[in-house]
């Protein structure tokens, strides 16, 4: 893990500082992880009258051993409420890696959304796809 300089305790983020050492003091310089960056992958699926089952899927190319976030948004168009069951899903080279949740059983109200977030951390470099399936009782 690499480190970078952000500031120090006054907040100065000029890394290079001069230091008159007369006594004993403390100095405080903060520092950050480089190359920790949280991905958020967003999508929204919505359902409509003629659309029973939905499925989403967002690409991408995580940190390895960096936890992913996954936002899934699920918006309800019709005029009555549905229910359903999510499953969000993890995969590599068109196969499942991982389940981030068994199938949940959920009810959207008419004209309401629901959401959840999911956490992932990869293992192993390369292309992913989250895929998310929505499918109605």
């Amino acid at each position: 893990m690499r480190y970078k300089f952000k500031k120090w305790e006054d907040d100065s983020t000029n890394p290079k500082r001069t230091v008159n050492i007369l006594k004993d003091m403390t100095l405080i310089a903060y520092y950050e992880v480089v190359g920790m960056v949280e991905h958020v992958w967003k999508k929204p699926l919505t359902i409509t009258e003629s659309k029973l089952t939905c499925e989403i899927t967002i690409t991408g190319t995580p940190e390895v051993d960096n936890e992913q976030t996954i936002s899934v948004s699920i918006s309800n168009n019709r005029t009555a409420d549905v229910s359903g069951s999510v499953k969000a899903e993890v995969l590599k080279d068109s196969e499942v890696k991982d389940t981030l949740q068994p199938p949940l059983d959920i009810t959207i109200l008419a004209g309401k959304s629901w959401s959840k977030s999911y956490t992932w951390v990869p293992d192993v470099s390369g292309d992913y796809v989250i895929r998310v399936t929505f499918t109605e009782a």
